[in-house]
């Protein structure tokens, strides 16, 4: 949708059950997701400091404050990091960088998967 997509990355052959998202679990709650860029780029929150082939550890949740930086599965498609803002009954999905727009969506459009809770950068 806004060219940064999600890419999970198995760690472990532990089962995550119905999870909406299938990744590897750290210590029961905490997942270890791989952003890439697509076609587009993968740049969407470089200003929190999270760059294209960062890992982000995510902690399980389903529900997020606003402010926090959560993957959000989007009309059950598409799942994104981004910061979440709630305004009024909408939620909003902000990236970390001006170049994309927020994106506003209806309370029954965006399901919260997990709230970032650190980061893994490998150099090369």
């Amino acid at each position: 949708l806004d060219g940064d997509r999600v890419i999970i990355r198995r760690t472990d052959s532990a089962s995550s059950g119905d999870s909406m998202i299938n990744a590897g679990i750290l210590d029961g709650d905490r997942v270890i997701i791989r952003r890439t860029d697509s076609a587009s780029s993968g740049d969407s929150m470089i200003n929190a400091g999270i760059l294209d082939g960062d890992r982000v550890i995510i902690r399980r949740t389903d529900s997020a404050s606003s402010g926090d930086i959560v993957v959000a599965l989007v009309m059950g498609e598409e799942a994104t990091l981004k910061r979440l803002r709630r305004k009024g009954a909408s939620i909003a999905l902000e990236a970390a960088n001006p170049a994309y727009e927020t994106r506003i969506f209806g309370p029954d459009q965006v399901a919260v998967q997990g709230k970032l809770v650190g980061l893994i950068r490998a150099y090369h």
